[in-house]
């Protein structure tokens, strides 16, 4: 049986790895991009911008709460969403400085 080595990876590569893998999907930018633009916004207005079923944007958007890039809130009968934006200012911030790296 093999052993993760990913515990000798610094705190911050999983970290990038983590959003890197919460936006790695068309649809997700999509939806950042379109709370960005309106926040709050109810879940049946996200899935009116999106060519996919109901359960499909449901679990882009569970992918996205569980990165902590949004934030959702019940008030009966609706959910609506918005961008966490603390979460999403790291993100930049670690984005930036990796490419910054990469020169």
């Amino acid at each position: 049986m093999a052993f993760s080595k990913s515990h000798k990876y610094s705190q911050e590569d999983h970290a990038i790895a983590e959003f890197a893998k919460a936006i790695s999907h068309a649809t997700r930018p999509t939806i950042l991009r379109n709370l960005a633009r309106k926040s709050p916004t109810k879940a049946l207005s996200i899935l009116k911008n999106h060519p996919i079923s109901q359960p499909a944007v449901s679990q882009h958007l569970e992918i996205l709460r569980k990165a902590n890039l949004v934030k959702c809130s019940e008030q009966f009968p609706y959910t609506y969403y918005e961008l966490n934006w603390e979460t999403i200012q790291i993100m930049k911030k670690m984005l930036k400085k990796f490419l910054k790296d990469l020169k």
